[in-house]
């Protein structure tokens, strides 16, 4: 059940639904505190930095200084259960090599909370994960160490290395979320990563619109969608309807269609 949260968790903050997002890191944190897996707590950490920096660097481009205020709070008080968690004791070359290659990586959401650039510390991340053959954490970190590079300095043949190989990374993978956020970033800096438009990408569906059309394809009910996701079956019903209006059909069964015969449907 633990583990569940912190899918659900880390499913709200790609969505960049911040309420949900939080809601479900404070469940996650209680759930995963109570357990004997100290790393699934770790996860969870990094993925309520990540919210807050999210959140943080949407409140400073919206103007919205109390909302960056709470954003920097909880980041700060995220980033101290780290501490926390290394100072338990266990086995030197046990969990605490993979939870201190998290910590690493939790370093630079706290300079993102803050809206200061820290290459140095998304470089420990790289390193860190990287000799714990931590993949997905490596390509996010990656990405996020160009970001970082652009940001204070703007050396974009630096900040491209990363930014390819974390794409290639995320292509591999088939993590469509991170692979899009990479794309998008790379569009925005006029760094050429070497990309075609995906199709998901033409129609213009957000990363959750497309896991509910990969349901619809497969022949899922709203009430289906709603328990395969963790949503309502109204929210579910509300996304069927925007994929139908962005796909240009009638209904679910030609909506279907659509992502078979343009590829918009998982293997």
């Amino acid at each position: 059940m633990a583990i569940v949260m912190v899918n659900l968790a880390e499913l709200e903050v790609w969505d960049g639904n911040v309420d949900a997002a939080r809601a479900a890191i404070d469940r996650a944190v209680i759930a995963t505190g109570r357990t004997d897996r100290p790393i699934a707590l770790a996860d969870t950490i990094v993925i309520g930095l990540r919210c807050e920096a999210d959140a943080a660097e949407d409140a400073r481009a919206r103007g919205r200084a109390d909302d960056e205020a709470h954003a920097i709070a909880r980041g700060t008080q995220l980033h101290q259960q780290t501490d926390q968690l290394l100072a338990r004791p266990g086995p030197r070359n046990g969990w605490k090599r993979d939870v201190r290659a998290l910590a690493v990586l939790g370093h630079g959401e706290p300079a993102r909370v803050r809206g200061v650039s820290d290459p140095s510390a998304w470089s420990a991340a790289v390193a860190a994960l990287r000799d714990r053959s931590l993949a997905y954490l490596e390509a996010y970190a990656r990405f996020r160490h160009a970001e970082s590079v652009m940001g204070d300095s703007g050396e974009r043949d630096a900040a491209a290395e990363h930014l390819i190989a974390a794409h290639r990374m995320a292509v591999g993978m088939g993590a469509t979320p991170l692979r899009e956020l990479i794309e998008r970033f790379a569009g925005r800096a006029r760094i050429d990563i070497g990309t075609a438009r995906s199709p998901d990408r033409a129609f213009g569906l957000t990363p959750r619109e497309r896991e509910v059309l990969d349901l619809v394809a497969r022949g899922a009910t709203n009430r289906r969608i709603a328990e395969a996701l963790f949503i309502s079956e109204k929210t579910a019903s509300v996304h069927v309807s925007n994929i139908i209006r962005k796909l240009a059909v009638t209904n679910r069964a030609e909506a279907a269609a659509v992502a078979h015969r343009e590829g918009l449907v998982r293997g």
